[in-house]
């Protein structure tokens, strides 16, 4: 069947079995060949790009498209369709406006009709043998479902993940660790950054080696930051101590030269190089290798300081040193034997005491839960000096061990932070006490630090010193060491080899001091308005906001007399963007008054959500218009103003093919082609398709709508902030990426397996689709358990919970005992922490979790389920403990003196610095 088709068409059409092409009664032509069980194994539809109005054009296939499934679907047939497309891709693959717009549209179709066979196919413009292109197409298997067509054979696509890849570095440039997002120890990446040369008294080195510390744990979750940590030497940085060797000299420096193995302190150690004052680092003890070095600065200096220098330990001395295991525990325990002291070492395990008593303890207790204070107290009366790491009770109760003339020497912080109350009584049979940080020590007295740490390098020179037991992980397995510190699993120290492959890192974007305005089309609410706000945040000095209500969203006027306190010129302005006479007008009323235009977003937006089979024309192109005519109309208003830069906001949702919005697809698709198509002609243009942004506009204001997105897509929300610092880096990069990006974030699982366009072989590489072993439940709790009763419902989220826990412990979920506490379970205080940022993303919420070391999964569950809205009599929670698992009972006073900082910051300081 073939009617009013082009010279192309009919090429097709002599390898076809079957074409429809112009015809306006496709539905009826359909039902009939299925009611004749004429309906061949394939059907090809061709679409001509050539014609009128953009976007009637659109308007028109989407119209033809949507009457093939309908029709199909209704018959249930068997048939594969396959629309065609000519020159919908230009010579590089990359989608027109009207191809990208049809094609997205499309996307929708595959999801929404799933029972239907569609596929994509698009032919190079002037192929020679369209039809035996075709022969060739229609002979393609699998499951390839959007297709190119050209002179050198088929091209299936694909999706990629990383906007920059690692690549090796070049010689001027080196590598630093990143994490991207607070709280998910696997967002880590290593960044290209320029080399700085040495200055006066400082020394450039390629790090061979890293230790890992576990406040570099919390500085990678977000919990801790320079205002905890104080005035040290580092503060806040990720990473403290490295091994390498010089690689320049500045001016001097005479005690190291270029070739020399060093070892020492520095911020910011994760890195392939680093620079830093040439007293920070010491000659590696001949004999000792680069990376046992990386296990010496730390731990060792201080062991010495803490009991050498402030509890003077002696021989006959009983030494009582917690978490002997442990990396800063191993080299006390050396000490102290070098002394003449009897050493007592506590540790959470069977397993961990025995290294320890391997390592030269004489005598061991169990850490948990103040276990070792009445033994010792029974065995050998009290101790002569606490290293103290604990916190809370079992702080107080070693303290209370001290015997007279004795010293206690704190590692921690928690009980500083928590301002704990130690009475003055016992202080009177002549105790000293002690508080150590080695960080402070290393920025306030660098005499007592050079010979600390010549005294240690001399022992180690001379065998009295052995290094630490450790393991090497490369710089690709850093999250790994990471989560392997966490789970505190590890004897001695972990290092970490730096990678030798970076990814691109990008300055933060300032705008130029000149005048002019910017533009921000959509922005007197949503989105539209935290831009204009980001762009006053860079630099931008006058804000002209549009809109077709010409007044700000109700609660935001107060913030736009903020800008204006500030100095920030804003005008409000009533504009349909679609009236080009009116989009004309306002850009010269911009530029007479208030000089060039400098910049414009194109925010604008018509939602009007439904499935394809309820969308009529007119529908569709009340929402085509905002998008394709505002575009149109904005490019030719401003055709002579020097731009920076012409941003179009479009949406994930035309790569997933977000099921009931076909028309919002077409639109935002559309977008994504004419930025391509604009950039080609040499002018600034950039597309970025956005995920579900959760602070501000649609979601925002429409909760159900953002679990809908993520209960039929996989969409998961993301912040405001997180999505305009990329939208930043993307304009400091100009031209250096392609007009069209995307950035979101969807949650692998059975919400996005649902999703036929998902499964394709194009998503493969992200990893989307759910595993075999996931679970019918995984990815959306909140989908999960609708419909459910309470006991139905409780049983699933201890499903995920298990899941999770897997995870987290990196054990078979079938040795998790749902019947033992979270605390029995081995998780620890940090893990606990990733738990409760799991569960907030497969809830989309925030869930006030407290009490959880003494909680059983079963109950967890039933406070999730309750905070979800599933109704049960659990006691109300702490409102102020919905950002943590409240840590009081998991392990004790087991928990190290970091875990228990990690503990008090997270409960009452990180919620309000806690990223996105």
């Amino acid at each position: 069947v073939v009617t009013g088709i082009t010279a192309f068409d009919k090429a097709l059409a002599r390898n076809a079995d079957l074409m429809l092409a112009g015809d306006t009664t496709l539905a009826e032509r359909l039902g009939v060949l299925t009611a004749e069980n004429r309906l061949p194994p394939h059907l090809v539809y061709p679409v001509t790009l050539e014609g009128v109005d953009a976007a009637e054009r659109v308007a028109a296939h989407i119209e033809a498209i949507k009457q093939i499934a309908e029709a199909l679907d209704a018959a249930d047939a068997k048939t594969r369709v396959t629309i065609c497309t000519r020159g919908a891709h230009d010579d590089d693959a990359e989608p027109t406006a009207i191809g990208a717009s049809l094609w997205g549209f499309m996307r929708v179709a595959i999801n929404e009709f799933p029972n239907v066979d569609l596929r994509l196919a698009d032919f190079e413009s002037g192929l020679a043998e369209p039809g035996a292109a075709l022969e060739s197409l229609l002979a393609l298997g699998g499951g390839e479902l959007e297709v190119l067509v050209r002179a050198d054979g088929l091209k299936a696509l694909r999706m990629r993940r990383n906007l920059f890849p690692p690549a090796p570095l070049d010689a001027g440039d080196r590598a630093v660790l990143k994490f991207e997002q607070a709280g998910r120890l696997d967002s880590f990446s290593w960044q290209r950054e320029p080399r700085q040369a040495p200055g006066q008294g400082e020394i450039e080195i390629e790090v061979a080696a890293v230790g890992l510390n576990f406040r570099d744990i919390l500085v990678g979750l977000g919990i801790l930051d320079d205002d905890l940590l104080g005035a040290g030497l580092t503060a806040a940085a990720l990473g403290f101590e490295c091994s390498g060797v010089v690689t320049r000299v500045g001016p001097g420096v005479t005690a190291l030269k270029a070739g020399d193995p060093v070892m020492g302190f520095a911020a910011n150690t994760f890195a392939s190089h680093l620079v830093s004052p040439a007293w920070h680092f010491f000659k590696v003890p001949e004999g000792v290798s680069l990376e046992a070095a990386a296990t010496i600065p730390v731990a060792f200096a201080t062991a010495w300081f803490a009991l050498i220098k402030r509890a003077q330990i002696g021989e006959g001395d009983d030494v009582l040193i917690h978490g002997g295991a442990g990396g800063v525990g191993l080299a006390a325990i050396q000490f102290a034997k070098q002394a003449g002291s009897r050493v007592i070492a506590t540790a959470s395990s069977e397993e961990r005491r025995a290294i320890a008593r391997a390592m030269g303890a004489d005598l061991t207790y169990d850490s948990r839960q103040e276990r070792f204070a009445e033994a010792i107290r029974r065995e050998l009366g009290g101790v002569d000096v606490v290293l103290n790491s604990l916190a809370g009770p079992a702080m107080v109760a070693s303290f209370r061990l001290v015997k007279p003339f004795g010293r206690f020497v704190e590692l921690g912080k928690r009980d500083y932070l928590d301002n704990t109350q130690l009475g003055l009584r016992p202080f009177v049979r002549n105790i000293a006490y002690y508080g150590v940080d080695l960080d402070e020590l290393l920025a306030h007295d660098r005499p007592l630090v050079e010979k600390m740490m010549e005294t240690i390098s001399k022992q180690f020179a001379d065998g009295t010193l052995k290094p630490l037991p450790y393991r090497v992980f490369d710089g690709e397995d850093v999250g790994t060491a990471f989560r392997l510190m966490q789970a505190s699993e590890h004897v001695g120290k972990i290092v970490v080899r730096p990678s030798q492959l970076a990814s691109r890192a990008v300055n933060r974007l300032t705008f130029k001091a000149k005048p002019g305005a910017y533009l921000v089309v959509g922005g007197t609410s949503g989105l539209g308005f935290a831009t204009a706000r980001w762009l006053a945040g860079r630099g931008a000095t006058t804000l002209v906001l549009a809109s077709r209500r010409g007044r700000m969203e109700d609660g935001l006027e107060a913030e736009v007399a903020a800008l204006r306190a500030r100095g920030i010129t804003v005008a409000v302005e009533a504009l349909d963007v679609s009236d080009r006479e009116a989009v004309k007008a306002l850009v010269g009323n911009i530029t007479r008054d208030h000089g060039p235009l400098r910049g414009l977003v194109h925010a604008a937006v018509l939602l009007d959500d439904g499935m394809i089979t309820g969308l009529t024309p007119e529908r569709l192109r009340a929402v085509l218009k905002p998008k394709i005519d505002g575009a149109l109309n904005l490019e030719a208003a401003t055709e002579d103003q020097p731009l920076d830069f012409f941003v179009l906001y479009s949406s994930a949702t035309t790569v997933i093919g977000s099921p009931g919005q076909g028309a919002y697809v077409a639109a935002n698709a559309w977008l994504e082609g004419f930025a391509r198509e604009r950039r080609k002609r040499g002018k600034p243009a950039l597309a970025i398709g956005w995920g579900a942004i959760s602070d501000v506009g649609i979601i925002a204001r429409d909760k159900q709508l953002g679990r809908r997105l993520r209960r039929t897509t996989g969409v998961v929300g993301i912040s405001s902030s997180e999505s305009l610092a990329h939208l930043g880096r993307l304009l400091v990069l100009g031209n250096e990426v392609g007009p069209m990006q995307f950035y979101t974030n969807i949650s692998p699982g059975a919400a996005a397996e649902k999703l036929r366009l998902i499964n394709s072989p194009a998503f493969a590489g992200l990893g989307l689709a759910r595993r075999e072993d996931d679970g019918e439940q995984d990815g959306d709790l909140v989908t999960a358990i609708e419909g459910k009763s309470r006991p139905e419902a409780i049983g699933i989220i201890v499903g995920a919970l298990k899941r999770e826990i897997s995870h987290i412990l990196r054990m078979p979920e079938e040795q998790i005992d749902v019947s033992r506490p979270l605390g029995e379970l081995g998780l620890d205080s940090l893990m606990a922490l990733e738990l409760q940022l799991s569960i907030e993303r497969l809830c989309g919420t925030d869930v006030p979790l407290v009490g959880a070391g003494d909680r059983r999964l079963g109950d967890i569950a039933a406070l999730i389920h309750t905070s979800l809205g599933g109704g049960g009599e659990d006691a109300a929670q702490d409102p102020n403990a919905n950002l943590a698992i409240a840590m009081s009972g998991l392990h004790g006073g087991g928990i190290s003196a970091e875990e228990a900082e990690a503990v008090s910051q997270t409960l009452k300081v990180a919620g309000g610095r806690r990223g996105p």
